[in-house]
Formats: structure tokens, sequence, C-alpha cells
């Protein structure tokens, strides 16, 4: 599933990286003299264990800062266009030489150490880079990005991670982020203690590009969630713990290309059905939803329906009743099925309707009776928990008879 996940984001970094293309190296290429300089300027303020930027300022390549490692070059003009220093072990501050690259597009700082002392990032570090469309600092977990002000000298931006930068400061975020990139496409903000502020007093009203927006790991519980269903391009959306209490808004209707909702530890507090059928414009493309460890409450209804899902988390709820007696559809492409910790009754169902499953969690609910045979024509599964259950009768090996893949079983009490 991890690896899974992976891939989508990966072709997501690609897509938002398009705007790189044609940063190739060019051995007739030079760059500025002032451009070198500048790169030179930042490695001075930084302290470099891992010797990554060994290259900046080599015998070999003292003149030509195109060659350096992370460092690349329009392929026509020479100027400086991106720079990509990501997990290269750097401490220090962000150097204000960095605003001598005014051709710059693509900045990749993340999962670095810089500002170790919270030191704000200064406005005229970076505010002349006007022309920057990719900016990623994720993972800098001792920086502090201020009240995010400075974002709007970047009016071009596509992609932005601030992932674990600490935004405690920026108590107008929603309007500074979402309202005034009007091309942002990208928006991670993982774990940046956003504030717990009053929602803006005007609708957010830009959103007609993103696509991928993680708030996770937030307190956001006094956030207009009607902001999301304003988002008509997105396609992954994760509000894990963010303390979403309440149900979701039916505006999320209208998210009809959205392929992943994640909101577990959310304290959603809604009846299943009815999530589901706020979710209705989303039923063709809808690939993983997680409502793991919330209040959401009812029956467990048909979400068949739901024709392209592939992972369904809705464990450690309040569920109660049986399974339906019968799904509308099969779901060929449903890989993972979690329901466990709610108050599941009753006899499984037909598990023929998944025919793909490798995962499937079903324990600590009421589920009694015998164990369905159609478990035995699932080929694929690979794990099955169904412990803490009342099951009775004999277990057979035509229960087994097609499990070729299997793992781990447990029917323990």
């Amino acid at each position: 599933m991890f690896t899974k996940m992976l891939s989508i984001f990966v072709v997501m970094l690609l897509a938002s990286s398009k705007n790189c293309s044609g940063l190739i190296s060019n051995p007739k290429i030079r760059c500025t003299e002032k451009e070198k300089q500048a790169l030179l300027k930042f490695k001075e303020t930084l302290t470099d264990v891992a010797d990554s930027l060994s290259s900046w300022g080599s015998q070999n390549d003292k003149k030509e800062c195109c060659k350096w490692r992370g460092v690349k070059c329009n392929n026509h003009t020479g100027h400086v266009a991106g720079l990509n220093l990501s997990t290269w072990s750097l401490t220090g501050k962000i150097s204000p030489s960095l605003l001598e690259l005014q051709h710059l597009k693509y900045l990749d700082l993340s999962r670095n150490y810089f500002s170790g002392n919270y030191t704000p990032i200064p406005n005229h570090h970076l505010g002349n880079v006007s022309s920057l469309q990719y900016l990623s600092l994720g993972g800098n977990y001792l920086l502090s990005g201020g009240n995010l002000e400075w974002l709007s000298y970047f009016p071009l931006l596509r992609h932005l991670d601030l992932d674990m930068v600490d935004l405690s400061g920026a108590t107008n975020w929603p309007e500074l982020v979402i309202d005034n990139l009007p091309l942002l496409e990208y928006l991670s903000l993982f774990s940046c203690q956003l504030p717990n502020q009053v929602p803006p007093t005007h609708p957010l009203n830009s959103s007609l590009y993103l696509t991928v927006v993680d708030l996770s790991v937030n307190s956001l519980s006094s956030f207009n969630p009607d902001a999301f269903g304003k988002m008509r391009s997105l396609v992954h959306l994760n509000l894990r713990s963010t303390y979403f209490i309440g149900g979701i808004p039916k505006s999320f209707a209208n998210l009809s290309r959205l392929e992943s909702l994640k909101l577990q530890w959310s304290d959603v507090t809604e009846q299943v059905a009815v999530v589901l059928d706020k979710l209705s414009g989303s039923e063709k493309s809808l690939q993983i939803l997680n409502f793991d460890t919330n209040q959401l409450s009812g029956t467990l209804p048909d979400f068949t329906r739901f024709s392209s899902l592939r992972e369904l988390y809705l464990g450690d709820n309040k569920l109660t009743g049986a399974f339906p007696k019968s799904f509308r559809h099969v779901l060929p492409n449903l890989l993972v099925l979690e329901i466990y910790g709610n108050q599941i009754s009753g006899m499984l169902p037909d598990l023929t309707a998944f025919p793909s499953l490798t995962r499937l969690r079903l324990e600590k609910n009421h589920l009694n009776g015998t164990i369905n045979k159609s478990l035995g024509k699932l080929s694929k599964l690979e794990y099955l928990d169904a412990s803490m259950n009342s099951f009775e009768g004999i277990i057979s090996e035509s229960h087994f008879s097609n499990l070729s893949s299997l793992k781990r079983l447990d029917f323990s009490l």
C-alpha cells in the first residue's frame, strides 16, 4: 500500500516539476559571474558535514557553476534556474545571497537542518525571486516560517512544501497560501503547528489548480471545511489528525476528481451512510478512503457504488448492524478493507464481491455464525485478522482451498 501511495505522489511531483524542463547541462552554457558568487556566498553560511557541496568552487569547475552538483541552468541563457539540495544534511541559515538568483524557478532545500534557532525566513532573502514556481523547505523542523507574508513575493508558485516548518505565527495562512497563490497545484503543510484561528471572513476563491493538499497533523477545528469543496481539481486531500469536528460539508460532492481522502483521527461525527452520500461526486474516481478512529455511526452501507475503490478504512468507529445482505456491484480493484473495532454483528457476507483483496481486518466486532466459504476464493489475500469475534462451527480445508498468498491468519478470541 505504501509503495502504491509513494508512486502516486512521485507522479504528482514529476508533474509539478514540469516547469524545469530545459534545465539540462550544456557544456557550451556558462553561468554568470554574479550568480556564481551568489552560490559561493550561500555555501559559506552552511555547515556541510557530508561534503555534499564539494564540487562548488572546486579547481576543475571553479569557473562553471552550471556543472556543480544540485545546480541546473537554463539551457539557453545560462542563468541558474534550479537548485536542488534536498536531504544533504546541511545546517545553517538561508543566505540572502540567494536573492541574486533572479531567474530561479525551482528551489528544493527540503529535509535539511536550516535555521536551527527558529529564525523566521527573512522576506528579503528570497524576495526578488519572483519567477519561482517550485519551493520545498519541508522537513526543516527547526525552521520558522514567520507569518508567511513572504509568500506574496512568489505569485507563480505551483508547488509549495513546508512540512514540519513552524507556522504557528501564520494567523492568516488560508488567505496567504490558498487565496493569494492562484496557480498553486501542490500544497503540503504537514505538522506545521498551524494556528487554530477563526475562519476567513470571505470565501476562499482560488483553488482552480490545486490537486494535492496535505494539512495533516494540525489543529484545524475552526477552519471552514467548505473551502475544500471549492477545490474542483483536488485529487488527494489529507486532513489526518486535524480535529475535523462534526461532519464533512455537502460541498465535498463537488470533488469529482478526488482519488484519495484521509480523515483518520479527526473526530468526524456523522452517519457513515451520510458521509458516503456527501462523496457521491467522486463515486467513479475515489480510490482511497480513510476514516479510521473517528465517531462514525450507523450501519455499514453498500459502498460498492464507488467503482474505483482500492482501499477502505473504517476501523475504530461506532458502526453497528450486519453487513449488507448483498452488494450491488463487484469491486474488482479493492485491495484493503479494514472495519475492525466496531460493533458490526451477524455473519460474514459473500466476499467474492472483492476478488482482489490482499488485506482484510475484521477484529474486535460482534460477528458470529459460521465462516462463509467464499473466503477460500480470495486467492490474493495476504492478511486476515478476524480475531475477537464470536464465530462458531468447523473450519475445514475448503475454507482455505485457494488462499495461496496468505501470510497471516488470526481467528483467536
